[in-house]
């Protein structure tokens, strides 16, 4: 009788832990989102991203035009000789600068709290850009923008990383 109730106190042990696994990676899974980038790649985000990374000057441009200037952790840093942008954004001048001559600094961008990080197609197909973004081992998306229907596609997905309140409506 014993050996029977030790059985069952077990297996109903193990069914509660599966059950509470299961709940909580489906509820870890509700808190991201998977995107695909300019160059195909299916990427894994947050679903609201607060920190963002822009490494291209389109990207930057972009977010602060449409108004969350304050989720940007790091941008290109011509992007804070821009008036225009300064007057939409006034804390432009406060955001971190992580690329030097079309290089990322890898541990500058580590020691910020940065939940992606955008980078134009140039900086993917650079072999060792590549290599540094993969090292550090947070989420990036490819950005392309070569012709309009790129544009387009560029401007949804940088929506879609700000919210999806700036995705374009079709």
């Amino acid at each position: 009788m014993k050996k029977l109730s030790l059985a069952l106190l077990v297996l109903c042990l193990l069914f509660f832990v599966c059950a509470c696994g299961v709940g909580g990676l489906a509820d870890t899974d509700s808190h991201y989102q998977t995107v695909v980038d300019s160059v195909g790649r299916e990427v894994q985000i947050p679903a609201k991203v607060q920190h963002i990374a822009a490494l291209d000057t389109f990207s930057a441009e972009l977010l602060i035009m449409i108004g969350v200037g304050e989720k940007l952790s790091a941008m290109p840093r011509g992007i804070q000789a821009n008036e225009m942008l300064g007057r939409i954004f006034p804390q432009i001048g406060t955001v971190a600068v992580v690329q030097q001559s079309g290089a990322i600094n890898t541990e500058a961008l580590m020691d910020l709290d940065v939940d992606v990080i955008l980078v134009k197609s140039d900086f993917y197909f650079a072999q060792a850009e590549k290599s540094k973004l993969e090292q550090v081992g947070l989420p990036f998306l490819v950005i392309d923008y070569r012709n309009m229907e790129q544009q387009i596609e560029a401007y949804e997905l940088v929506g879609k990383v700000a919210g999806e309140e700036y995705e374009l409506k079709s």
